[in-house]
């Protein structure tokens, strides 16, 4: 079923700016990426922080990834 969902302009824009800042201090942490084709798989990632490629698996498996849960 489609569901239609109304939103006060002035609470769209509040929540639209907040994003745009929270987007703007994430580009100013890690900057923008670069334009490139060559992208890292699983195994160049975990070689990279030098960590085991079972690590990141155990951490979610074990409810410790902190991406996942909101603590990052």
């Amino acid at each position: 079923t489609m569901q239609i969902i109304l939103v006060d302009s002035k609470a769209w824009e509040r929540h639209r700016s907040a994003f745009a800042d929270f987007i703007h201090r994430i580009e100013q942490l890690i900057g923008n990426p670069p334009e490139t084709d060559k992208w890292l798989d699983n195994d160049a990632v975990c070689r990279w922080l030098n960590i085991s490629p079972s690590h990141p698996a155990n951490l979610e498996r074990y409810g410790q990834n902190p991406l996942l849960h909101g603590r990052a």
